[in-house]
C-alpha cells in the first residue's frame, strides 16, 4: 500500500496560490508518493455580503 496526498493550495478564499499546487505535488512525487493537486472553492462575493444575506441586514 502506498500513501496518496491530496494538495489544496491556499490563497485566502479569494484566488487559488499557483505556486502552492502543481510545485507542492511535483515534489511530493520526487518522493515517491502519489499524489494529485486540486482547486478548493473560492469566494466570490465579500464576506459581508454573505452574512448580511443570512442576517437580513443591508
Amino acid at each position: 500500500m502506498s500513501a496518496h496526498v491530496i494538495v489544496l493550495p491556499g490563497g485566502g478564499y479569494v484566488q487559488h496560490a499557483e505556486h502552492e499546487a502543481e510545485p507542492v505535488a511535483e515534489w511530493l512525487g520526487g518522493l515517491g508518493l502519489a499524489r494529485g493537486a486540486g482547486e478548493a472553492a473560492t469566494w466570490t462575493r465579500s464576506a459581508a455580503d454573505w452574512i448580511a444575506e443570512r442576517t437580513g441586514a443591508a
